[in-house]
């Protein structure tokens, strides 16, 4: 299991070193399954962000933040479907509502726990491809207020 909130990457499916050494990783018949739970939405959240030079940093390390995490997932989708692995992904849905607050908010997270326990239970969880990234966005918000 890779857990590292994206610091060195965003999505690990093979450590590099096992990529760059040209060794099979599974027997030829083998088909593994690869499983990536992402604690955040892949759609984007337009956003009107108010002039004010630490809103504009925030909100640009946050789309680009997600601009790489989606361009991982899609790497990592073509890398397990180039090798006929099993691809499954979870993530929070784009029409979930985002957390008003700043910091840490233990009532939100209570609230996306119960969210991710209900998708689970229900079946719905996993989804076999990255998700499409021309679904209808949701009505913008002014960052910040």
């Amino acid at each position: 299991m890779h857990v590292d909130g994206g610091v060195t990457t965003n999505v690990l499916i093979v450590p590099e070193a096992a990529l760059l050494s040209g060794t099979p990783l599974f027997a030829p018949d083998a088909r593994p399954k690869v499983y990536i739970v992402m604690n955040g939405k892949l759609a984007p959240d337009f956003e009107v962000v108010t002039p004010s030079t630490v809103l504009i940093a925030a909100r640009s390390f946050e789309t680009s933040v997600r601009a790489n995490t989606r361009n991982a997932l899609l790497a990592s989708y073509q890398f397990a479907k180039r090798r006929n692995w099993e691809f499954n992904l979870a993530s929070i849905d784009p029409d979930y509502p985002k957390s008003t607050s700043i910091g840490f908010d233990p009532s939100y997270m209570q609230q996306l726990f119960e969210y991710g326990y209900r998708r689970g239970r229900s079946g719905k969880l996993w989804q076999a491809t990255p998700s499409d990234p021309s679904l209808p966005l949701p009505p913008p918000r002014v960052a910040g207020r």
